[in-house]
């Protein structure tokens, strides 16, 4: 009989191995037993039966890999999995921006004070900016706008809320319908951010606009007395979605069908502050209209656009591993923040929020009596973007570390300082239809703990050192990015060690091919910067306590420094765990 030991499982039942064993099995037999297998015609047969077992074994293992979502690494099958849980893939999402307008009048004529302005909706402006690749950016005003003068003068200054894109218009007839579905052409669309205040797309359906809704449960009929809905999905094509509900209105097959739509730029057209710089010859078109005096005031009056901060939210479509990511909390979601999971599925459906996370009062500060209803939360926003005020921190003063004798270095980091207003009052709206009653919610800033490393590195013969190097330097950059990191975390070095020269993780950007050079890779030594606790950017780490002072160690002290080196690192509840690569060391071993 078989050698059991012969038998693979369907993992190895690659051609070879199959080959092999079909040679093996047939040896054992009297006929075949001390047969010449090679060159012989059999071997075609055996050889055309391990490409089938070889074929087979690749499609099982695919198809059982692309069963769940954790394991399955195609998007549309991703993408099917996590909409199936209940979450809402996004496609491209446009950056928004509060923009100040400045109009100007040498007399009473054009405004005075008290007078009413209004501004239609689906007016754009070109804000003088490119892309890399000369594409010129627009902002657009997509709801209309209607302001007092509220000042005695010849100026009048006064926000209005624009979002990124070129608009399109899009004709079509309710016959053009598939099953409740009107299909977009492939193009990049803004998704829009939820609530759709400031709206991405219009939908008119015989002179009627239709209001827009996240998802069909949200408003269920009876309790919205308007039947007039339709959502915007993105599909696992990459194609925009208008769908409608039988339970609700849908449009007639002759009906005549409007769609104004942005087409967006993504992540390319978020702008800087104070970076919009429009001269009036670009305004042909921008009205507005006083309608007090019944009158549009000419564009030679209207004298400045100015963003005071940057735009927010643009961000392009997501990967797997961020639909893998963004979508395990929708699954628990209860739908009324609750849980700390809640409020963290909750805050990053938001376009201008990377990583959310909330904590009570009871965890930060256990027996206290006084404060049981209230809800500490603290985000990682879109990182360029305004959200928070950040300043630079310079360091020049040498690394310690242990048994090297390190050159000193020196890079730039961000500390964030406060909270723009606007973006706390944002959020606090945001959460407030999921709130919990007799609940105090308040934002706290996020602690950033700046991790460096010292790296050996040891390289195969074939492989350059300087390329290896690089690759080990940006997986350890894609470990930390903002992305695939928490609050509260757990940072295990080995972990980042496996993480490293696992050669099956790959970012959308980069498969970092040469870690495959890598023949030996050690941490040498960590260190911690967290200026906003040292203020001196010494390490800054506590041992494991009672207290709940972050970031600690989460094993008991060794006998020795050396052995607290590699311990496991617990950051606190507001704090987030970054990289400050450009103080790593990374030494080539011998």
């Amino acid at each position: 009989m078989e050698d059991n030991k012969l038998i693979p499982t369907y993992l190895e039942a690659d051609f070879n191995t199959s080959l092999e064993k079909l040679k093996r099995t047939l040896a054992l037999s009297d006929t075949f037993k001390d047969y010449n297998f090679e060159g012989s015609n059999i071997t075609m047969i055996m050889e055309l039966m391990s490409y089938l077992s070889d074929m087979n074994s690749f499609y099982t293992n695919m198809v059982s890999k692309n069963i769940y979502a954790d394991t399955a690494d195609i998007y549309e099958t991703v993408h099917r999995l996590v909409t199936q849980k209940g979450y809402i893939p996004k496609g491209y999402i446009s950056s928004q921006a509060t923009v100040t307008v400045t109009v100007s009048g040498d007399t009473d004529e054009l405004f005075s004070y008290g007078d009413q302005l209004y501004i239609s909706e689906w007016q754009s402006i070109n804000t003088g900016l490119k892309k890399e690749d000369s594409t010129e950016i627009f902002y657009n005003l997509t709801i209309p706008l209607t302001t007092n003068v509220s000042t005695s003068g010849n100026t009048f200054t006064f926000d209005i809320e624009m979002r990124e894109g070129t608009m399109e218009t899009l004709r079509y007839r309710g016959e053009d319908m598939i099953d409740n579905n009107i299909i977009l052409p492939f193009k990049e669309y803004d998704h829009g951010s939820y609530p759709f205040e400031v709206p991405s797309i219009r939908f008119i359906s015989n002179d009627i606009q239709w209001t827009r809704i996240d998802e069909f449960y949200d408003n269920m009929s009876g309790l919205n007395v308007d039947d007039n809905i339709f959502v915007l999905s993105y599909d696992k094509y990459n194609r925009y979605n208008i769908g409608f509900s039988n339970s609700r209105n849908t449009p007639d097959a002759n009906e005549v069908i409007s769609v104004d739509v942005l087409v967006s730029n993504g992540s390319d057209g978020i702008i800087g502050p104070l970076s919009i710089n429009i001269d009036n010859s670009d305004l042909t078109g921008f009205l507005i209209y006083n309608s007090t005096k019944n009158i549009y005031i000419p564009v030679d009056n209207i004298t400045q656009f100015t963003n005071l901060e940057s735009s927010v939210g643009g961000s392009i479509p997501e990967t797997v591993s961020q639909l893998k990511s963004n979508s395990s909390g929708s699954s628990h979601s209860q739908f009324r923040n609750i849980t700390k999971t809640d409020y963290k599925s909750h805050l990053e459906m938001r376009s201008d929020v990377v990583r959310g996370f909330a904590w009570g009062e009871q965890e930060s500060n256990p027996g206290n009596t006084n404060e049981y209803n209230k809800i500490y939360i603290s985000v990682i926003p879109q990182m360029g973007n305004d959200t928070y005020f950040t300043s630079d921190v310079i360091t020049t003063s040498p690394v310690n570390w242990v048994d090297t004798n390190t050159p000193s270095i020196s890079g730039s980091i961000d500390i964030p300082d406060l909270y723009t207003t606007s973006f706390i009052n944002d959020l606090l709206v945001y959460l407030e239809e999921r709130k919990m009653m007799n609940v105090y919610e308040t934002l706290v800033l996020p602690e950033l703990i700046y991790f460096r490393f010292d790296i050996g590195i040891r390289v195969k013969r074939t492989y350059n050192y300087v390329n290896v190097m690089t690759a080990v330097k940006n997986k350890l950059t894609y470990f930390f990015d903002s992305n695939n990191r928490s609050f509260n975390e757990e940072i295990n070095f080995m972990d980042i060690k496996n993480f490293i020269m696992d050669r099956s993780i790959s970012s959308s950007t980069d498969n970092f091919s040469n870690i495959a050079g890598v023949d030996y890779l050690t941490i040498r030594d960590i260190v911690t910067y967290t200026p906003s606790l040292s203020g001196s950017g010494e390490e800054y780490i506590y041992e494991p306590n009672t207290n709940l002072d972050y970031p600690q160690y989460t094993i008991d002290s060794y006998d020795t420094h050396v052995g607290n080196i590699l311990r496991p690192i617990k950051v606190g509840f507001s704090q987030f765990p970054c990289l400050a690569i450009d103080m790593c060391v990374f030494t080539q071993e011998t």
